[in-house]
């Protein structure tokens, strides 16, 4: 597998409470020699004056369907739904997953921006050397 530069997203559908999206373009890419990886990748904690910003990358296998509800995890508010759907997709077949903790250390030396693109670095090469979930 390969990591490609990211493709303009298609035009989605007007947001609903929990929208899902859409796999066309991820299999669309997928579909092209040299069939890339598609991941998806996060962070949360750039707000907080102080703390560590925590950076998460996964990888679902393009057969597995739609995870209902996943989009933008900052519009799940309801800590239920945030529950369901971290067990729906860590128990999907053939998923990898990292997360990486960047400390409030660390972002004083380098910066927020910094930090959070080291962790999300460290995310992805997990998910891509399978030395992640």
């Amino acid at each position: 597998p390969s990591l490609s530069p990211a493709l303009p997203s298609p035009s989605l559908p007007p947001p609903a409470s929990h929208p899902t999206l859409p796999r066309a373009l991820e299999s669309r890419v997928s579909s092209s020699p040299p069939h890339p990886l598609v991941l998806g990748v996060d962070e949360a904690g750039r707000g907080p004056l102080a703390g560590p910003v925590v950076a998460a990358c996964v990888h679902l296998p393009l057969g597995s369907g739609l995870v209902t509800g996943v989009c933008d995890s900052k519009l799940v508010k309801d800590e239920g739904e945030r529950e369901r759907l971290y067990e729906e997709i860590v128990n999907v077949e053939g998923v990898r997953w990292c997360v990486a903790v960047v400390d409030a250390g660390r972002i004083d030396e380098v910066n927020i921006l910094q930090a959070t693109m080291e962790g999300m670095r460290v995310c992805i090469r997990g998910v891509v050397t399978g030395a992640g979930v």
